[in-house]
């Protein structure tokens, strides 16, 4: 143990005095691979949260491959009545609808089996979900056909030869890109009907949406334009390069992607709508897709067989694809890309476990040449940022460059995986000098350090998180938020574990409560349209959302929460029964909450309780906050599924607190777990003696086996009862 500590002692100071020959060591490849064996024919596939499922349409066999998205074992392959094309889900049920182009049929299908056909007429093709209304709109030759809950309600004969569709869920409207003859015509939908319609320039072609400001991006490959649209109005014109057609937003940078096939380019549209770059490619574009989990767009070439990962503005890599790739699938959960290629018997599974070497130069004249040297091999480039992505091995990086400029260099290293970053900077400098970036071998993980940066730690947790720790007086400060979206924040009032809650007011004086993430989970959008759908007087109500700057909130402003507070016996019941009927409510339209605690549970100027934060926590989340372990389930410790039972014993848990004043379960983190594993906790007639009736209810709640728990119905009995009894005493 000495000697490890000595090597660690000799390390760091290594890194101090920035030796000469400082090297690092980065612990991973760049990428790792697993084929999926198929028929070829493959055109399309979409994720479903819901069930943590892939879905793969092969329109030459007509198949539906259900793969799984833990291990990418096929679970399924699913005969369709014709070709499939286009696919669907609604993440509230985990429905997949897919139109078949050779049949008049919707295949609706759950899971590894076919829920439903729905009928419409002639050949459906695009389609669109509406979580406002849970409507389905699916786009034919002749109409564009409403569909809810398994069945047409609707018909838009107006609307023919739909191009492309969007929805828009800052206004809830649906936007329908058609064909005429001599020019394109845009449908905005609302609520099932057409509430304008706009006539534009022939060559509008594909659609994307940015949700920071609310427009709607539309290509047209006739005018080389892109046009921007506010609610129902055309408010711009960006001339792009020759032909573009397919378009995407980052929301990390807030910049729209446009491929302009004819010329071989990739537009870059920053935040002010006007054009900051264009990317170079070799080869036709067909598809592009962003990767929430290490911020990187991809873009798929059938012509060329090979997929471009782009990080901003620069190309890092180049990945060969089968033959004829026609799409990148993106988990959002774990960051694997699936591409999926037509003329290929096979699917390939990509995930990127390596890191991101990016050293960026400023105050340089525009094209002046500078190097970087790894390792020996010189690297030149006009760019003031330069990119690459590095496998396992020792590396010695330094930067060469031409004299007589001043310039701030700073670099960064990137894990590919989970996107954590160390950053390292430099103060201005000639840019004629050398300098070294010294990443060093260390017990555990890698020592960062050099110039004015101080060393920063960085190692792997068990459970592959990145913890990164920074040991120099310039650790960063969280970037004070004093406005967000329309809301202007006024005060701090509740810190999460990866979030902060203020008091906000808007223009008109409203106040609100207004919650902002840090690290949200990857399906925080379709959770919070989940819990939007929930109306009940026990339930917080939902007033908006958003991920720009950061993904956050807005929720009716309450007077406080229940941690922390103790209420007698028929006042704590009364509360509880509120809390009761929001579950029932919400288990009947299949919602789980499945992380209630005292400090989700709010009282209003009444006290009447009201449950926020619907399904916004990952339920499996790992963590070594013992106050968050505290309200978990069995289920969680033993990896079981949690539902409505769940929800009950930790319901359970918040009336036995404000009951007793005291959490049911407390210590360390195993001592947490081996008491709720074992139904140890101090009975509540050994803290009050009143509260000697509910001994018997509560060994039954916290049952380790939940079919042994009491249900809803069960518990609403017992409570009513011992408000009644106990109001008949007080008489």
């Amino acid at each position: 143990m000495k000697l490890i500590n000595y090597a660690k002692i000799l390390l760091l100071f290594i890194v101090v005095a920035v030796s000469i020959h400082s090297a690092f060591t980065l612990s991973s490849s760049i990428t790792s691979q697993c084929l999926i064996h198929i028929l070829p024919g493959s055109t399309y596939g979409v994720y479903d949260s819901f069930n943590n499922l892939i879905y793969v349409l092969n329109s030459k066999c007509n198949l539906v491959y259900v793969i799984s998205a833990t291990n990418y074992s096929i679970l399924g392959t699913i005969a369709v009545l014709g070709s499939p094309t286009y696919a669907v889900v609604d993440p509230s049920n985990g429905y997949i609808y897919i139109s078949d182009n050779s049949s008049c049929y919707v295949t609706v299908i759950q899971g590894t089996s076919i829920k439903y056909y729905i009928h419409v007429n002639p050949h459906p093709s695009l389609a669109v979900f509406d979580p406002s209304n849970d409507y389905i709109y699916v786009s034919t030759s002749e109409s564009l056909c409403i569909i809810q809950n398994l069945s047409v309600i609707d018909s838009l004969s107006c609307i023919k030869n739909v191009v492309s569709m969007i929805y828009d869920p800052y206004n809830n409207y649906i936007y329908v890109n058609t064909i005429d003859v001599a020019c394109n015509i845009i449908f905005i939908i609302h609520q099932a009907s057409v509430i304008c319609k706009l006539n534009v320039t022939y060559g509008m072609d594909c659609m994307t949406y940015d949700p920071s400001n609310h427009y709607i991006y539309i290509t047209n490959w006739n005018n080389n334009e892109v046009y921007v649209l506010s609610c129902t109005t055309i408010i711009k014109e960006i001339q792009v390069s020759t032909g573009p057609t397919k378009i995407l937003y980052d929301p990390y940078n807030n910049y729209i992607y446009v491929v302009s096939n004819p010329c071989k380019k990739i537009n870059v549209i920053g935040k002010n709508c006007n054009i900051i770059s264009n990317i170079s490619v070799s080869n036709y574009i067909c598809y592009l897709a962003y990767n929430p989990s290490n911020h990187f767009i991809y873009a798929v070439s059938t012509s060329g067989n090979v997929m471009y990962v782009i990080d901003c503005l620069n190309i890092i890599k180049y990945v060969s694809t089968g033959f004829c790739p026609k799409q990148a699938l993106v988990d959002p959960k774990t960051g694997s890309v699936l591409i999926i290629s037509y003329d290929c018997s096979f699917l390939h599974v990509i995930k990127y476990i390596g890191f991101l070497l990016k050293i960026v130069q400023s105050g340089l004249p525009s094209g002046t040449s500078w190097s970087v040297n790894i390792n020996g091999t010189k690297y030149t480039t006009p760019s003031n940022v330069y990119c690459i992505c590095l496998p396992i091995g020792i590396y010695c990086i330094r930067f060469c460059n031409v004299s007589g400029f001043k310039v701030n260099t700073t670099a960064k290293i990137v894990d590919l995986n989970t996107n954590v970053t160390l950053p390292i900077s430099f103060s201005p400098v000639t840019v004629s000098s050398t300098f070294t970036i010294p990443i060093i071998p260390i017990i555990g993980g890698i020592v960062v350090g050099g110039g004015i940066a101080g060393v920063i730690m960085f190692q792997r947790s068990k459970k592959g998180r990145r913890k990164s720790e920074v040991s120099n007086s310039s650790q960063q400060v969280e970037e004070k938020i004093t406005r967000i979206g329309k809301y202007e924040l006024l005060e701090e009032i509740g810190v999460g574990s990866d979030s902060r809650v203020y008091k906000a007011k808007t223009s008109t004086g409203a106040l609100y409560a207004v919650k902002i993430f840090n690290n949200p989970s990857n399906e925080f959008l379709s959770k919070i349209v989940t819990w939007s759908k929930l109306e009940h007087p026990n339930i917080v109500k939902l007033i908006d959302y958003g991920i720009s700057p950061r993904p956050y909130l807005v929720m009716e402003l309450l007077k406080y929460p229940l941690s922390h507070k103790k209420f007698d016996k028929i006042k704590a019941t009364k509360i509880m029964l509120g809390v009761l009927s929001a579950l029932k409510y919400a288990h009947a339209n299949g919602v789980i909450h499945g992380d209630l605690r005292p400090s989700n549970i709010l009282l209003d100027e009444n006290d009447n309780p009201k449950i926020s934060d619907w399904g916004i926590e990952d339920i499996y989340r790992v963590t070594s906050d013992p106050n968050i372990v505290r309200y978990e389930t069995p289920e969680y410790f033993k990896k079981d599924k949690i539902d409505e039972k769940s929800d009950i014993y930790q319901f359970c848990e918040v009336y036995y607190e404000i009951l007793t004043g005291r959490p049911t379960f407390s210590g360390t983190i195993n001592e947490i777990t081996s008491k709720k594993l074992n139904e140890d906790f101090v009975l509540p007639s050994k803290i009050d003696n009143n509260l000697k009736e509910l001994d018997e209810f509560f060994r039954v709640c916290f049952s380790v086996d939940k079919n042994k728990r009491y249900n809803e119905d069960d518990i609403e009995k017992i409570l009513n009862k011992i408000v009644s009894e106990n109001s008949n005493s007080l008489l």
